[in-house]
């Protein structure tokens, strides 16, 4: 790794920012009540005005802080005088564009933190300046006294726009860094889902410089691209995670995952599940020997697409050797009894198997599986302890009844003989 984050984004803020805008001059149509509770339509004109967002995160009320600031601010809002229920954001005339920034420049002062985005604060002020607002030395005042940072989303949205593969790099291993320090786990996630959305970033803009790129190109696109290659390790890179979800399905990220030490949870949703995907997908689970949950996502997937009988066989030969995998989701799919029963008879075989938990919730199963799940019971066989059946239409109550109760029984004996 040749890129550090650091190179593209010294001072990069992700913090919530602080958004306004230089608005011109408008008419604006909206509805109203009268004492009578009768609908009345009225035409508001304002001025131009500067219009910024009642809160800094959703919680923290501006228009009194501004007041408390500089009493003299006039917080033109809708209609006037009163809360923009229209746009959900208070607005000023132009004209008090210094006391705007008068109270921003006092409220950084007294230490509230108020992230605004450079990017944002140069257009406003430019926009002020051309339209007779400021003069050129209070513009420069304000740039010299107001503090502004360089916001994670202006930079990303320029990479975007640029296609850049070194950037891109850097962006992907910036949100992969944020995952490993992050400690709630709502912040993992958030980085962990930016850090994949940038892997995939990276992949479509190696693929558009390559014209007529071809399905073997779109698989090898890191290993064919010396520049990516240099830039980008995938296996250094998928280091450190521990659970992933909308993973790029070209064959070197799926192998790199595979190889993976780190990674424990398994999430994989695709438009749809061709014989190849499927292959693919085996083949990772072959290589793993650390993940422990995985799902195969099949929501929304058109039902040609779906995992079924036949394109099932990579994962169900995977499971005849897996000594990781302790839960399997592939509900909703068409596997039916043929694939259903593929998966539990690999299972069965497989003495070093794991699985304690398999979800074929919706999977167009009938009774033939749930009888063919209590022989295996009856003759000491390993299967889950837990097969989620529910909304299988074609299993009858008294056989869904019947397994569950065997299930349980076969369950309570498991847990109570001394290991």
């Amino acid at each position: 790794m040749t890129i550090n984050s650091n190179t593209l984004i010294s001072r990069c803020s992700f913090e919530y920012p602080f958004e306004f805008e230089f608005v011109k001059a408008s008419n604006l149509s909206t509805q109203t009540e009268d004492a009578l509770g009768r609908t009345r339509w009225g035409t508001y004109s304002f001025p131009d005005v500067i219009r910024f967002d009642r809160g800094l995160d959703g919680e923290r009320e501006l228009g009194e802080l501004f007041k408390q600031c500089v009493p003299a601010i006039q917080l033109d809002t809708f209609p006037f005088l009163e809360y923009n229920r229209d746009s959900g954001r208070y607005q000023i005339p132009a004209r008090q564009a210094k006391l705007f920034f008068q109270a921003i420049r006092q409220l950084q002062s007294d230490g509230l933190s108020i992230c605004i985005s450079t990017k944002i604060f140069q257009r406003t002020l430019e926009n002020l300046q051309e339209h007779g607002y400021m003069t050129p030395l209070e513009v420069e005042d304000c740039q010299t006294t107001i503090q502004s940072h360089v916001l994670i989303k202006d930079v990303e949205r320029e990479v975007s726009d640029e296609r850049s593969i070194e950037k891109a790099v850097a962006l992907a291993y910036l949100y992969r860094d944020r995952y490993q320090s992050a400690l709630h786990e709502s912040h993992k996630f958030d980085a962990q889902e930016k850090a994949i959305d940038w892997l995939l970033s990276i992949e479509r803009y190696s693929l558009q410089k390559k014209a007529n790129a071809s399905s073997w190109l779109q698989s090898w696109v890191w290993s064919r691209n010396p520049e990516l290659a240099r830039l980008m390790d995938l296996h250094e890179f998928l280091e450190g995670f521990e659970r992933l979800s909308s993973i790029p399905d070209s064959e070197e990220v799926l192998q790199a995952l595979g190889d993976c030490s780190t990674l424990k949870e398994l999430y994989l949703e695709y438009g749809g599940y061709n014989q190849e995907l499927v292959t693919k997908i085996g083949a990772l689970l072959k290589r793993t020997q650390s993940i422990e949950r995985v799902t195969i996502s099949n929501d929304g997937v058109r039902e040609d697409y779906k995992l079924n009988a036949r394109t099932i066989e990579p994962i169900a030969q995977v499971l005849r050797t897996n000594a990781s995998i302790t839960h399997l989701d592939i509900s909703c799919s068409k596997l039916g009894d043929e694939g259903a029963l593929q998966i539990i008879e690999a299972i069965r075989d497989n003495p070093h198997s794991k699985i304690v938990h398999l979800n074929l919730f919706s999977c167009y199963l009938t009774d033939v599986s749930i009888k063919r799940f209590m022989e295996i019971i009856q003759e000491g066989g390993q299967i889950p302890r837990m097969i989620n059946i529910f909304y299988n239409s074609r299993v009858t109550d008294s056989v869904a009844e019947a397994y569950e109760k065997m299930r349980a029984f076969n369950t309570a004996m498991a847990t109570s003989t001394p290991s």
